[in-house]
């Protein structure tokens, strides 16, 4: 038999089907323990990566005044590398000769999980 009125008379799932609808619901039909969407939102890799930013910015401030952080950005973060973009070249030159060991020292004391750091001259825009 097909789903369609059949002399006047629903079937037996088209009834059950409205007695259903019909009782008032207090909730969502398919209820999802709080704790374990709290778990799968906190593993997401969005999630990683912001925590993993806040601590290379943490360790980016305590290393940098914050005129020497505005003039250096992220390039890349593959890895264990940083790839850290520097806009002036007297900056390029002093976070490669005396600013490495410090900046090192401070990402791994922040956790950022970083062993190499390479320090590019940034392109002008044109």
């Amino acid at each position: 038999m097909n789903d369609r009125r059949h002399d006047g008379f629903l079937d037996a799932r088209q009834q059950r089907d409205r007695q259903v609808a019909a009782r008032p619901h207090y909730g969502p039909r398919r209820a999802v323990p709080v704790d374990s969407l709290v778990h799968s939102i906190m593993q997401s890799p969005e999630v990683r990566r912001l925590k993993r930013q806040r601590h290379l910015s943490a360790a980016l401030a305590s290393v940098f005044t914050e005129r020497e952080r505005a003039q250096i950005h992220v390039r890349r973060w593959s890895g264990n590398t940083l790839t850290l973009a520097v806009s002036g070249s007297p900056l390029l030159a002093e976070l490669r000769q005396f600013r490495y060991t410090a900046l090192l020292k401070a990402c791994t004391a922040h956790g950022v999980g970083v062993s190499n750091i390479r320090f590019v001259l940034q392109r002008s825009g044109r």
